[in-house]
């Protein structure tokens, strides 16, 4: 597009002169590379991983829909999510903990290889939407696997975790 802008000298014809214009540019879309609200009523059914028992899906985790997942005491579950094609790979989700004190969190984790690297420590007491962003390595990564793990110690200590996105921008 351009705009036009008319200059005029002394008493002669306006000329005009042609400029461009900034680019108005519409922000890049964000593509959902997983999403799980567990609303299947189990782990299984969304590709999910869990260390034992105490990570399981449940009404009582809910925060949008009938299911969310609840991870009680000290426990974790993970997923493989391939990040090719995408840049700027971020996790959304809704969480809350209850009981967590001290050196006890809901960690959100990602690897690509044998060891996971801590992204974030939440604790939270209502149900509130979180977001992390994770580093450039985790980008066009078809290895990336997420965790969610809590560190309690007794089944008063839990965290429940609902509407799971693991999202980015398509790489151009």
């Amino acid at each position: 597009e351009y705009e036009y802008e008319y200059e005029y000298e002394n008493e002669g014809e306006p000329s005009t002169s042609a400029r461009s214009a900034p680019a108005l540019r519409s922000p890049p879309p964000v593509e959902i590379r997983f999403a799980d609200d567990f609303e299947s009523g189990g782990l299984v059914a969304g590709g999910w991983l869990r260390q034992n028992g105490d990570a399981f899906a449940t009404q009582a985790a809910a925060a949008e829909g009938a299911w969310g997942a609840r991870l009680r005491r000290t426990t974790w579950i993970e997923r493989s999510v391939g990040t090719a094609g995408i840049r700027d790979v971020e996790v959304a989700f809704v969480a809350r903990t209850t009981g967590l004190a001290g050196n006890q969190w809901l960690f959100v984790e990602w690897s690509v290889g044998s060891s996971w690297v801590v992204a974030a420590q939440i604790r939270a007491g209502a149900f509130s939407p979180q977001v992390v962003a994770l580093p450039a390595a985790a980008a066009n990564n078809p290895a990336l696997r997420i965790r969610f793990r809590t560190n309690g110690n007794n089944n008063n200590r839990f965290a429940d975790i609902d509407a799971v996105e693991v999202r980015g921008i398509p790489i151009e």
